[in-house]
């Protein structure tokens, strides 16, 4: 996990704007600490196969005993699976209506970008990011540190400091950072001559 930045640390960091998917929700005051959104998905599926290796055990020897009763047991186990596929299917579609496109201002510490909402200080937020054009997900808990109107109608300039980011996903965001700045350093020197 990350640990909070001080003014030092934020000025290593390269800062840069560039266009993400974004999604986030405010933490409600009665959401458990701990378990992010990964893990509660990677303990679900680890749950789920765990009691397929159960029930695939227990079908192997009530298909000797009662064929018919093994028969039933196994169809009702497919008819469970086919609705978690399509929950998983409706979910990950969601997820991509969920992400707006939006401009961001965005290091390895923090980010900055338009929403519809007045967020109050120190509100805390999961964020979901989609790199582009990668098409990689970062995962973080933050905090808002400022939410000022903007010149549109009704719309909000948050800035949010990450608090909490797997250590893989703080790689994967920096790497991007690092790229996209090379991408816009190329550009500008082409365009100086």
């Amino acid at each position: 996990m990350t640990e909070n930045h001080t003014d030092d640390d934020r000025r290593r960091f390269f800062r840069i704007t560039d266009t993400l998917g974004v999604a986030y929700r405010v933490i409600s005051d009665e959401e458990p600490e701990g378990a992010t959104n990964n893990e509660q998905l990677v303990d679900a599926y680890s749950l789920i196969n765990n009691y397929n290796k159960i029930i695939e055990s227990a079908l192997t020897d009530l298909r000797e005993k009662d064929p018919v009763v093994a028969h039933a047991v196994d169809s009702i186990n497919k008819k469970i699976d086919s609705v978690l596929t399509q929950l998983e299917l409706e979910n990950l579609m969601v997820q991509r209506i969920a992400h707006r496109v939006k401009e961001v201002n965005i290091s390895a510490c923090g980010v900055a970008f338009v929403v519809d909402e007045k967020l109050e200080a120190n509100t805390l937020v999961s964020l979901d990011l989609l790199l582009r054009p990668a098409g990689v997900h970062v995962m973080a808990k933050g905090k808002v540190i400022g939410c000022d109107s903007t010149d549109s109608n009704a719309q909000f300039y948050v800035r949010i400091e990450f608090l909490e980011m797997a250590h893989t996903d703080q790689e994967l965001l920096i790497q991007h950072i690092v790229q996209r700045q090379g991408v816009m350093l190329r550009a500008l020197r082409d365009i100086d001559n």
